[in-house]
């Protein structure tokens, strides 16, 4: 019978323990990233901002003003028609007042807007979100969900979900 020489068995010991602590590191790594992650998330912000005063306010129509000039002034779904009226479409509402550009928020011409807001909402003619809700369905729904990925594509100088902290004076 061989005997194991005790040098070994410490050194099995050790690269166990090694790993042991690199999973548990691991571990308490996923862990943090998703309690911030969970922190972060806009509904777990003391912050509510309603939505009528805030569209209409100076902080919003600066963001505008950037996202359009991001995207050179074109429409995110049809870029190739230059207008001289866009509107700032927000994908979701649960990150009002501290929107991302190409996340929250995208640029699309009045047609667009309009398709985003009747075909896809299951109308003949534009709707808003409180409207589209009261008649059962939830914004945004199966098909707005589906067709807002297809205009982020647009090739922009910001980076996509960039914070506008820095560009406004708030």
């Amino acid at each position: 019978m061989v005997k194991k020489k005790p040098w070994k068995i410490l050194n099995l010991l050790k690269k166990l323990l090694l790993i042991f602590l690199r999973i548990i590191s691991i571990f308490l790594l996923w862990l943090s990233k998703s309690i911030i992650y969970l922190l972060e998330r806009p509904d777990f912000q003391v912050l509510k901002v309603d939505y009528h005063t805030y569209i209409q306010s100076p902080q919003w129509k600066a963001k505008g003003k950037i996202f359009k000039k991001k995207v050179g002034d074109r429409c995110q779904v049809f870029p190739w028609i230059k207008l001289k009226n866009y509107a700032i479409h927000h994908c979701f509402y649960s990150n009002l007042g501290n929107e991302k550009w190409n996340i929250d928020c995208v640029v699309l011409s009045k047609s667009a807007h309009a398709i985003v807001h009747s075909w896809l909402a299951g109308s003949i003619y534009p709707i808003g979100v409180s409207e589209q809700e009261k008649k059962g369905s939830k914004y945004p729904n199966l098909f707005q969900r589906v067709f807002h990925p297809t205009f982020r594509t647009t090739k922009c100088s910001m980076q996509r979900g960039e914070n506008l902290s820095k560009y406004l004076d708030l």
